[in-house]
């Protein structure tokens, strides 16, 4: 199974990667290198960065192939995709790229793979201190009660405790549910994309990595 390969690569680069991320220390990381340290989701970039930082080699592509306007994260024998999800929850789900770029990287090299970092949060507090401090750090105004009661709260910290390598094959694909993209900025909804439930992950080639 092509893949395999990036995997073993993919393993040594763990040990390379912090497990205990403090959201202000990597948001001022991301800012350094000017990388998407603005966004509200700053685990998931923060995660891609030290992962893609860590694994840089002969045997890896930075990004990986391109899509039309998709790009995978990094491509090694096949492309893959790097997610954060959160552990603690009744339903633990992470939403994938949108179906039709999962099916040409799929028909081009055989496979397609995620890397899905498990963690568990601490979130803000009930003044929603560190939205405030990421928002002024952005020279942007913050006020409390401008933000609606459903907004929800910041990820202050995580820990990460388990990585799941998931390689996937074109008849894998019928197995995963879908969900209809967010509406974008042109107010265009977004194409719809793959959702895996890491419930039904024993359907597909998965390897788990418990780092706690």
């Amino acid at each position: 199974m092509r893949g395999l390969k990036d995997i073993s690569l993919f393993q040594q680069t763990l040990k390379k990667i912090p497990i205990e991320w403090e959201g202000k220390q990597c948001v001022h990381e991301l800012k350094k290198f000017n990388y998407h340290w603005e966004q509200a989701e700053w685990q998931n970039f923060y995660f891609r960065y030290k992962f893609m930082q860590s694994v840089y080699c002969e045997q890896t592509q930075i990004p990986g192939d391109k899509y039309g306007k998709d790009v995978f994260d990094v491509k090694g024998e096949i492309n893959w995709e790097l997610n954060v999800a959160t552990l603690k929850t009744d339903f633990c789900t992470v939403t994938l790229s949108n179906t039709a770029t999962i099916h040409k990287a799929i028909a081009e090299h055989g496979y397609h793979g995620e890397v899905i970092a498990l963690c568990n949060f601490a979130y803000d507090d009930n003044n929603r201190s560190f939205q405030s401090w990421h928002e002024n750090l952005k020279g942007e105004s913050f006020a409390l009660d401008e933000i609606p009661t459903h907004c929800k709260y910041r990820k202050v910290r995580a820990s990460v405790h388990t990585v799941v390598f998931l390689i996937l094959k074109e008849e894998d694909l019928a197995k995963l549910p879908t969900v209809q993209g967010e509406v974008e900025s042109d107010g265009k909804r977004g194409a719809v994309r793959y959702r895996l439930n890491f419930e039904n992950t024993e359907q597909f080639y998965c390897k788990v990595i418990n780092l706690l």
